[in-house]
């Protein structure tokens, strides 16, 4: 089993500002992160990839709007959410998503508008 450190994700708009004069921006902070109890080959678990890690941001396409696949109990896991943000695909001025597996028993989608970057902190 693999120790995932807890980390946070803070995503800034540039071309946004408040009514104060400061950028437009969200931060996740997730809790103490889980790692899933199947190994990564049997077929619930190729069906939830998306749950090793707590967040996921990929850049916003209609037709990817359900982290499992459209069916889940008959997906392959070629149509999931592990498998859009491993494309590594260039964003360019869009809406992002951003996947955040926490507390519900399923993944919650956010999708944030105009230039928003995306960074890693610890």
């Amino acid at each position: 089993m693999q120790v995932i450190e807890p980390a946070g994700l803070l995503i800034v708009n540039p071309n946004k500002m408040t009514k104060v004069g400061n950028q437009v921006s969200y931060r996740l902070l997730p809790g103490s992160p889980a790692s899933p109890v199947l190994s990564n080959d049997v077929y619930p678990q190729i069906c939830a990839l998306f749950t090793k890690y707590q967040a996921w941001v990929t850049p916003y396409n209609r037709s990817e709007e359900w982290a499992g696949g459209l069916y889940a109990d008959r997906s392959h896991g070629d149509d999931t959410l592990y498998i859009w943000t491993n494309r590594n695909r260039h964003r360019k001025q869009g809406y992002s998503v951003l996947a955040h597996i926490g507390l519900p028993p399923y993944p919650v989608l956010g999708r944030f508008s105009g230039d928003a970057n995306a960074e890693w902190w610890v």
